[in-house]
């Protein structure tokens, strides 16, 4: 990539799935079999042009075994690939669309799975200090948006507000825990108020004394 970059991987039983971006600057998903251990590798057509770190690569496993990668964005359109055949990395393709909706601004892609096994895809849609935080679930082969009420507040007064999240980690208690710090400028330095919240679904949440929080949730 030529600068610091998030790469990514996931695995399963059978196989170790790495996503990087190639000598070519080409990104890519490398596999290793566990069982044989060979490298099977798959470069797609997107190509890192710029020496920006926010371009992360974030790659995850449905439950029905199928690859779904995102990366190569800061603000730009959505790149996404998916396999079209559990375990076959040669049907690993671009396809660029999720629900078309929100998707042509996209920065910060994480995943996470429901306890249901359910996948969603989380990112920011829109620029910095003004930007919304998008969740799409994948119903069955389809993506759908998740949730009727933006999770964070996008203005406080007459301004822009943003927040920056971490990606939702999944605790021992079984529930996603999230921080993050509020913006209403791009510029980074005016980030304040760090801040905190989690929850068992990805839609309802509970602030750390376990109180219900009302969406959106505001400074």
């Amino acid at each position: 990539s030529g600068v610091g970059v998030m790469f990514d991987a996931a695995a399963d039983e059978r196989f170790v799935h790495v996503g990087y971006y190639n000598q070519a600057r080409q990104l890519t998903v490398a596999r290793l079999d566990r069982r044989t251990g060979e490298w099977q590798r798959k470069a797609l057509a997107s190509t890192f042009d710029g020496w920006d770190n926010h371009n992360a690569i974030a790659l995850a496993l449905d439950r029905d075994g199928n690859l779904h990668v995102a990366g190569n964005m800061h603000a730009s359109a959505l790149v996404y690939a998916r396999t079209a055949t559990p375990g076959d990395l040669g049907s690993l393709a671009l396809v660029n669309r999720m629900t078309g909706e929100n998707e042509g601004q996209v920065t910060y892609p994480t995943w996470s799975t429901l306890p249901d096994g359910t996948l969603v895809f989380r990112y920011r849609d829109g620029m910095s200090g003004g930007g919304r935080i998008v969740a799409n679930r994948l119903d069955g082969q389809v993506w759908r948006p998740m949730g009727a009420t933006d999770l964070f507040a996008r203005r406080q007064g007459d301004k822009d507000l943003a927040a920056y999240p971490t990606a939702p980690v999944k605790g021992p208690d079984g529930r996603f825990h999230m921080a993050w710090v509020w913006r209403a400028s791009p510029d980074a330095g005016d980030s304040f108020q760090v801040a905190y919240a989690s929850s068992a679904d990805l839609l309802a949440w509970q602030d750390g004394d376990g109180r219900p929080v009302a969406l959106p949730i505001a400074p």
